[in-house]
């Protein structure tokens, strides 16, 4: 019975959003593959094969907080997911991967619920 009420205490602080608490701050400048206009921008390009443009390294339990040049809030927000650091085999992001936190006219907030590294690709438009 003590067992049972320790481990009834213990792992409601393990489990769930609490796990979660890092934050990135991520810049224009730790992003040098973006690009963008007042119509769209872009965290990274799609893979070309040359590998010179590596998408952003997304770590799991963290939240990222990710500057876009867009000027104005973003009408949508599109996340892709890849275990490859160049972006291939990529596929579009659901749930917990990317749960989209909170969207502004200067950054878009992204958190990984997950205990898996990927790397991201983030539009927004």
């Amino acid at each position: 019975m003590t067992l049972l009420l320790l481990a009834t205490l213990v792992l409601p602080s393990a489990c769930g959003e609490a796990g979660a608490q890092a934050v990135v701050e991520v810049e224009a400048a730790d992003l040098p593959c973006a690009s963008g206009d007042t119509d769209a921008w872009e965290s990274a390009p799609w893979p070309d094969g040359s590998g010179a443009c590596s998408w952003l390294r997304y770590e799991g339990r963290t939240t990222y907080r990710i500057a876009h040049e867009l000027g104005q809030v973003p009408r949508s927000v599109q996340v892709y997911l890849s275990f490859d650091e160049n972006g291939a085999a990529s596929a579009a992001s659901a749930g917990d991967m990317a749960r989209i936190v909170a969207v502004t006219d200067t950054h878009v907030e992204l958190r990984n619920a997950t205990n898996q590294r990927f790397f991201l690709r983030v539009v927004v438009d």
